[in-house]
């Protein structure tokens, strides 16, 4: 069987930990072969050491400046040319661009220059900072939708989202190219399936794990928890951040609510016990690219809830494991609460059941099946 190399173009690859992730579920058992190139702006990103993979190989480079934040076309010029000087380049049968904008031009010069096929992932950073501040962009950003041999979303709301931005002739081109694959899950969360629970609960149990940004709503979500404290024992208990962001957040000050801060906790065993402790999962931010949280949350049992058009929504039906909401609305958000803890415990089992969709086996394989597909 002959092996295939890909390459995959990732601004922000040494950042994320997703995207080690993905790296090692489209090297399982896998025919292709993977060169990472990332063009970093700080020292210690370049110092970053990938996991040993079998046929992945790394090219992370410190090159870009300040300025370039500015001088978007002489960035991409710039990696370009770092590819092309990749000892590996020729071997080259697809480019996998990582966000819509930074990677994805680079990938169109490329695609334009040596005919290689390439496919393009969109983020949150295109939707929400380049469509938005960029528009200036817009005809690069077209083109590279364009000419992408299948464009990847990570949830139907954001596909949804980026479609009605498009004009008409190109929102049709799209869709009918578009695909959509999440973010996986660890392992780890997959292989510990947790016991159903038995009994309904007395104090309701709710958390929330992720940073405490304005946009993760902390303080929707606290209001929502006091409405629900008004009608039965509620308690609220939050994983992430630093003291100083609890207490600008109103955490750490809070009197009308039961709060447990806990702070980052990096352990997943740690963590694992947390989301057994809890009965409902609720993150209701106001823009979300997917939230491997809500999964992880799910893994453990706890159904959750989410913002209507952001994140996860479009993978899941009200009434069953999930609830979405208008995170503006606390009232709402209390509802969608009230709503999973009225399922408690019959839905446990389906809970674990729904997070096994997201395991990084079947995502590793949606994509060498899309790398496959743009080499035909």
């Amino acid at each position: 069987m002959s092996v295939h190399m890909v390459f995959h173009v990732a601004a922000d690859f040494p950042n994320q930990d997703i995207y080690p992730q993905l790296v090692n579920s489209v090297a399982t058992d896998s025919d292709w072969s993977q060169t990472v190139i990332s063009a970093v702006r700080t020292p210690q990103e370049a110092a970053w050491q990938g996991p040993p993979l079998p046929r992945v190989a790394y090219d992370i480079r410190h090159v870009l400046r300040p300025i370039h934040r500015l001088l978007f076309r002489t960035k991409i010029r710039m990696i370009c040319g770092m590819v092309e000087s990749n000892s590996d380049w020729s071997d080259a049968a697809v480019v996998h661009a990582h966000s819509l904008y930074s990677d994805g031009a680079v990938a169109l010069r490329l695609h334009r220059r040596y005919r290689v096929p390439f496919i393009t992932a969109v983020r949150n950073v295109d939707v929400h900072a380049f469509m938005r501040l960029r528009p200036d962009l817009t005809m690069i950003r077209d083109d590279v939708l364009r000419h992408a041999n299948a464009v990847i979303f990570l949830s139907p709301a954001y596909r949804d989202a980026v479609l009605e931005i498009l004009p008409r002739p190109l929102s049709t081109s799209v869709r009918a190219k578009s695909h959509i694959v999440p973010n996986g899950v660890a392992p780890f969360w997959i292989d510990n399936r947790p016991h159903p629970k038995v009994s309904a609960v007395h104090v309701l149990r709710v958390l929330y794990v992720g940073d405490l940004s304005r946009n993760k709503n902390i303080a929707g979500l606290i209001s929502a928890v006091k409405l629900l404290g008004a009608e039965r024992p509620v308690s609220l208990t939050v994983v992430g951040g630093t003291l100083e962001e609890a207490h600008d957040a109103g955490l750490v000050v809070e009197q009308d609510v039961d709060i447990d801060f806990r702070g980052r906790v990096n352990d997943r065993g740690s963590l694992l016990h947390i989301y057994r402790e809890h009965d409902v999962f609720a993150m209701p931010s106001f823009t979300e690219t997917f939230g491997v949280a809500y999964i992880e949350a799910l893994s453990q049992g706890l159904p959750i809830v989410h913002s209507a058009g952001q994140g996860v929504d479009g993978f899941f039906n009200d009434g069953g494991v999930a609830e979405r909401v208008h995170p503006g609305s606390p009232a709402e958000i209390a509802d969608g609460i009230r709503r999973v803890a009225g399922r408690l415990p019959t839905i446990s089992a389906e809970c674990a059941d729904a997070a096994a969709r997201f395991d990084w086996k079947i995502v590793g394989q949606r994509f060498r099946s899309l790398y496959e597909d743009a080499l035909s």
